[in-house]
């Protein structure tokens, strides 16, 4: 007597078995801090093909600093996850993200598992936001002396232990054209 063996046909893509490989913002490579863009664009990538009728769920939770987080989802078409236009109201001035994307079916059942937390921070968008005070050397410099830079320092008091902080900080001359003043600095205890 011999055993007759059934041929058994895998889909190429099992349930559980979709994972997204990569997930960014912008064309930032990981976390990011300081992005320039009120409605940033999102990427990711696939472990293996995607079926016809699979999505992406989006999951935000967002925090304006002082504020309680707040938690926004949305259903994407699974097709492209290169520069995916945001999908949420904009972000404002120093608002904290910290998003997942998970490939489920059209029933919204996972097909794989949740991506890792992408977390990202919005810089500074309004004029107001970029008023300080201005910090130098506490000597003066003719300004034709460039013979040595200047140590900048101070030192601060709190009343109370902070939770966090936040640096905000340029220099004059500083190349950078998210910034639109130059010679400012902000702690921002939150």
């Amino acid at each position: 007597m011999t055993a007759t063996t059934v041929p058994q046909i895998v889909p190429g893509t099992l349930t559980g078995d979709l994972d997204i490989t990569s997930f960014t913002v912008e064309h930032y490579p990981g976390d990011a801090l300081g992005i320039a863009v009120r409605a940033p664009r999102m990427n990711w990538t696939y472990s293996h093909t995607v079926p016809e009728d699979a999505q992406i769920l989006l999951t935000l939770t967002r925090r304006v600093p002082g504020s309680k987080p707040r938690e926004e989802k949305t259903y994407l078409p699974a097709d492209d996850g290169v520069l995916v236009p945001w999908q949420f109201e904009p972000l404002v001035s120093r608002e904290e993200v910290f998003a997942t994307v998970q490939a489920v079916s059209a029933s919204h059942k996972p097909l794989g598992a949740v991506s890792r937390t992408l977390h990202f921070e919005a810089g500074l968008f309004e004029e107001f936001d970029h008023v300080a005070d201005f910090v130098g050397p506490s000597w003066a410099e003719p300004e034709s002396d460039h013979r040595h830079l200047p140590l900048v320092r101070t030192e601060i008091e709190l009343k109370d232990q902070p939770v966090r902080a936040r640096l905000y900080l340029t220099a004059l001359g500083f190349p950078d054209s998210t910034c639109k003043c130059n010679g400012w600095f902000r702690v921002g205890l939150f």
